[in-house]
């Protein structure tokens, strides 16, 4: 047997020992597309849409290509759903891409194990929404500059949503004309890590917070952020407890660095750097700190001394 015959044959027999079919290619995007069906999906030229995309399949994969989606500045952009109703999946990669004019650029709900990476979500009233949504990865993305003229300004936006982490992104410049507005909102929402990301510049005409814990979301922890120049507080906890701020960089923000408020209790605050913050660097609403631990902290001002 020829050299060349023998190299055939093992590439056959490890082909069919390894059950290595043939490469599909990706299924190009369309305005108003719902994906069924697992897969590799992709866009292949900027498209500007009325509707954006929805899924409602398990291991899809969506590749941007560097290409924009643009839409009527209402809707999702992309979102987990049927077209009517949230579609729990799991599974969800988007990467590589813009998205931009729309009500959410991305809403996940009812999603778990989604990845959503290398994207710009930019000019929609709020960036990413997360709904009832567990277990998913958001890292590496530009959430900056959206609100404007809309209801909300959030770059990231979480209810009942619980075990998620950000990591490594950029939420610059989120803001509105008509709401409070601001970098992070988390509501209702357990056991998320928001770590290492510039949540800056967020708010114009109304109060602009870099981080809002609220609502009974406890157990989240907030690290190595830097929280920089947002136009009423850095970071805020209020009705939330036995959450961990811990190693943050969190200053000239207009109105207070750091701030616990409300039915807050066993919050631990720790090793961050305030400074420079308009009215305080530190600030617990509760006399006696409510059993809130606040050590090892940089700061100039405060309004406790058990802080």
């Amino acid at each position: 047997m020829q050299k060349e015959d023998k190299s055939i044959l093992v590439v056959l027999v490890v082909t069919l020992l390894l059950g290595v079919g043939p490469v599909l290619a990706a299924t190009p995007i369309s305005c108003g597309m719902i994906i069924h069906t697992p897969g590799q999906y992709h866009l292949s030229s900027d498209l500007v849409c009325d509707s954006g995309v929805k899924v409602a399949a398990n291991d899809v994969y969506i590749n941007m290509n560097g290409h924009t989606l643009t839409g009527p500045g209402t809707g999702s952009g992309i979102t987990t759903s049927d077209g009517h109703d949230c579609v729990p999946i799991n599974g969800l990669n988007i990467t590589g891409g813009t998205i931009k004019g729309f009500g959410s650029g991305i809403v996940l709900c009812e999603s778990i194990n989604a990845h959503v990476s290398a994207m710009t979500l930019t000019g929609n009233d709020t960036g990413i929404r997360l709904f009832y949504s567990n277990g998913n990865q958001i890292n590496g993305n530009d959430i900056s500059d959206n609100g404007g003229d809309g209801l909300s300004g959030y770059g990231v936006s979480l209810t009942n949503s619980h075990g998620n982490g950000f990591n490594s992104n950029k939420v610059n410049g989120n803001s509105s004309t008509h709401a409070t507005c601001g970098g992070f909102y988390i509501t209702g929402s357990y056991n998320n890590s928001i770590t290492s990301n510039d949540i800056s510049a967020n708010g114009s005409v109304h109060n602009g917070f870099g981080i809002l814990l609220r609502e009974s979301s406890k157990g989240n922890t907030v690290r190595g952020n830097t929280v920089n120049g947002n136009t009423s507080y850095g970071i805020g906890i209020h009705n939330a407890s036995n959450n961990n701020i811990q190693g943050n960089t969190v200053q000239d923000n207009d109105e207070v660095g750091i701030r616990i408020s409300g039915r807050s209790t066993n919050n631990t605050v720790q090793s961050n750097t305030a400074l420079e913050n308009g009215d305080l660097d530190l600030e617990d609403s509760h006399p006696d700190c409510a059993n809130n631990t606040w050590k090892r902290n940089t700061f100039g001002t405060r309004n406790q001394s058990c802080i």
